[in-house]
């Protein structure tokens, strides 16, 4: 078996408010707004960076979690993050991983003990419990290569949503129109008021509704704790009387029907129910299915003790995790094979839980109803892929084609809704990746941004964001075929996710284009060259355009992959789309022109110029002919005689822009050579204010002087082949620019960030 060990190198905690877009009613109030925690998870494992997301759901007295403040939550939260941030976990199969994230839980849950007050005491912050070990259980499935119901345990592929539950914020009047419409679930669902007439007469109309339109469906109503025993038992003989004589089907289900500190005598209104049945005319099936009263094992055995009930519904939240939710399911199954099992999930909550709990179905040793619908009623749906159904129509949920957790979190899409955000922070500056010294200057190191860009910056700022490599990886992926090419196919722009942020609110967007733009062709230089690469044109230009691309290098060793002929197909592609192509053309005239940014202040024009070339390399130029000369087409070459003159000319010309130097060069997964240093020292004195380079698939070192910097490798943006960190013991992290400029009197005041 294959050690694994991953250590947990950056925890980062969110707490959002979610808007509905339509209220949502119970026994127990309405709801117009989920509050949520989101906790995120970077691990190194073997060099590769996996990470993992879950989401916290603190629902206060519902779930353990203090006061509806969720004050005391969201400091549990943050003592958990401190607690896990470098811890390192040790595992060499899917057992072992299950008991790791067993202990780590068990220590969290002491650590919940530590922050709990009288009111919380007995299962303290089971809700925000719940992210933190789907997160672990993210992180380490994707660790193994497997999705979390694999870990888990699966027993099932296809799981079916049973119902889409009508809220008491609906009025009788509305009810019947909705059951009529919601044709693809199995069961009808509505959340009662408590009120013994109010809600004999919402069944009645949900049964005839459905007969309406031909279809007897199962019924379930959800008391939310709404009645006392006296009611409740009234409630159970009034519904056998309506089931027996065939007003209502002959199978029910009854939830939630008393309050949690009652209930123990839901035992009793199952044996009531049972004893009707059997009397009854007909086969009736009654079932009272506890719900606040049921949260985990413990709670199962003392309904059990009583006589217990022939249904549960398992909530994650109150169960404190998925490995808690299987560990009551087993339970409930071996005392009684015949009961059912339900699967719910809680209001205003995104795909992140959805995703969560539909792996949990997928594992569970019998699922009779699944109420995790996708999270349509949410303002904002901040994960990607989205949970969906297999078809308009359906209630088959869409199987997951992906490790872990099944999406990842959108940073921008959640970002407006954020309240609050915590990272541990007094380990970072000594925990953080140490860089090499880059020659003669000291080396600066960069950091990771997994949270949106923060624009603490003048107003009269402009900003510029540098991106490094980028390819959708279509001539990689087609030939892996598989899950990866249908997400290719059928959601590119999710390969972006994570990197949406850290491009927002550029005034000009630049990354290198490393690649050719045309479906499927045929190179002359095959057999010969290495790596031919190629992406789908439409595909990718829709991409850039979604992501707000102004412009892209091509001066690179892609670009000519497939000769001029794709070379200029490509230039014409992007030109048309609107995004400016340069370090290539026709001619080594129009290969050489720089990019031109230029920025109006207070109603003069300012400029910032980009120049894109790629280092000479002896059988690109002499073999492949890739670079461009006069009257040829191809990629600018980076003579460092050359392109000094040219810095020099547009500084005479124009003394008061900004001049950048966007080369490709380094050796691949290779830290910055003599070479690299020497060229940026050249382009210095001939007056570059910055070089920001790509090309060795890694960052490299940067280096800052007296009104210079040399950002020598960007790395990867979002480059789709397969690397080889791992192999060459190379960082698999790569870098996003942002250049800050503020108008001065003789020029630009510059700030660099790297991300």
């Amino acid at each position: 078996m294959r050690p694994y060990e991953i250590e947990l190198v950056r925890v980062s905690a969110l707490r959002y408010r979610m808007p509905l877009k339509r209220a949502y009613g119970t026994a127990r109030g309405v709801t117009t707004a989920g509050v949520n925690f989101l906790l995120q998870l970077t691990a190194i494992s073997d060099g590769d960076v996996v990470q993992g997301v879950g989401e916290c759901q603190p629902r206060h007295a519902l779930t353990g979690d203090g006061d509806k403040s969720r004050t005391a939550a969201w400091a549990f939260l943050c003592a958990a993050a401190d607690r896990l941030r470098g811890k390192k976990l040790a595992f060499s199969d899917r057992a072992e991983a299950i008991n790791v994230v067993r202990g780590v839980m068990a220590d969290l849950n002491d650590l919940a003990g530590q922050h709990a007050n009288e009111a919380n005491r007995d299962r303290p912050f089971r809700g925000t419990l719940l992210g933190v070990e789907v997160a672990l259980l993210d992180a380490i499935s994707r660790t193994l290569d497997l999705q979390i119901a694999e870990l888990l345990g699966k027993r099932r592929d296809e799981i079916g949503i049973s119902i889409s539950t009508i809220s008491s914020s609906i009025g009788l009047n509305r009810v019947w129109d909705k059951v009529v419409r919601q044709e693809r679930f199995p069961m009808t669902r509505v959340k009662g008021v408590g009120n013994l007439d109010h809600d004999l007469e919402l069944l009645d109309i949900v049964a005839r509704a459905n007969r309406s339109v031909g279809r007897e469906k199962p019924l379930w109503i959800d008391i939310n704790e709404a009645m006392n025993v006296e009611g409740a038992t009234r409630l159970v003989q009034c519904l056998y009387e309506r089931m027996e004589n065939g007003s209502l089907p002959a199978w029910v289900v009854v939830e939630g029907i008393l309050p949690k500190a009652d209930v123990i005598h839901l035992s009793k209104l199952q044996r009531l129910a049972d004893e009707q049945s059997l009397a009854a005319n007909r086969a009736i099936d009654l079932r009272i299915m506890p719900d606040e009263g049921m949260w985990d094992v413990n709670d199962l055995k003392r309904v059990n003790s009583s006589g217990g009930c022939r249904a549960i519904n398992i909530k994650a939240p109150k169960a404190g995790g998925l490995l808690a939710s299987l560990d009551l399911a087993n339970a409930a199954i071996a005392a009684d094979p015949d009961v059912h099992i339900c699967i719910g999930g809680m209001v205003g909550t995104s795909d992140i839980t959805a995703w969560a709990l539909h792996n949990l179905a997928r594992a569970l040793p019998r699922v009779d109803y699944l109420t995790a619908v996708p999270p349509r009623n949410v303002e904002e749906r901040i994960s990607s892929p989205r949970v969906r159904y297999v078809e308009r129509g359906s209630n088959i949920i869409a199987p997951q084609t992906t490790p872990g957790l099944g999406t990842r979190l959108l940073p921008d899409k959640v970002a407006p809704y954020v309240e609050a955000s915590y990272e541990p922070s007094e380990k970072t500056r000594d925990e953080q990746p140490h860089d090499v010294r880059a020659g003669h200057e000291t080396a600066a190191v960069a950091q990771l941004a997994a949270t949106p860009v923060a624009q603490d910056v003048p107003a009269a700022t402009k900003t510029i964001v540098f991106a490094g490599d980028t390819s959708l990886g279509d001539a990689y992926i087609h030939r892996q075929g598989g899950d990866l090419q249908n997400r290719l196919e059928h959601d590119p722009i999710s390969f972006f996710d994570g990197l949406r942020s850290v491009l927002s609110g550029g005034d000009a967007v630049i990354l290198n284009l490393e690649t050719v733009l045309a479906e499927s062709p045929t190179s002359p230089f095959e057999g010969k060259k290495p790596y031919l690469g190629w992406d789908s044109p439409s595909r990718t230009v829709a991409c850039l355009r979604e992501l707000g691309v102004d412009a892209v290098g091509l001066a690179n060793n892609h670009t000519m992959d497939f000769g001029d002929k794709f070379l200029l197909e490509t230039i014409d592609r992007l030109q048309r789309a609107g995004i400016q192509p340069f370090g290539a053309g026709e001619s080594l005239s129009a290969a050489s022109e720089p990019l031109v940014l230029s920025f109006d202040v207070d109603g003069a024009p300012r400029r910032a110029y980009v120049i894109a070339a790629m280092q000479i390399q002896s059988r690109l130029r002499d073999e492949f002919g890739f670079y461009a000369a006069k009257g040829r087409a191809g990629i600018n070459g980076m003579s460092r005689s050359r392109l000094s003159s040219k810095i020099q000319a547009i500084r005479d010309q124009d003394p008061t822009s900004l001049v950048v130097v966007f080369p490709h060069w380094g050796r691949n997964y290779q830290w910055v050579s003599d070479g690299q240093q020497r060229a940026a020292d050249a382009f210095r004195q001939a007056g570059a204010d910055l070089v920001i380079g790509h090309g060795a698939h890694m960052l490299q070192q940067c280096s800052f002087g007296d009104r210079h910097a040399v950002v020598y490798s960007l790395g990867n943006f979002m480059f789709n082949w397969g690397g080889r960190f791992g192999t060459l013991g190379a960082p698999p992290f790569g870098l996003v620019t942002r250049v800050n400029l503020v108008p001065a009197r003789d020029g630009w005041q510059v700030g660099l960030r790297l991300y």
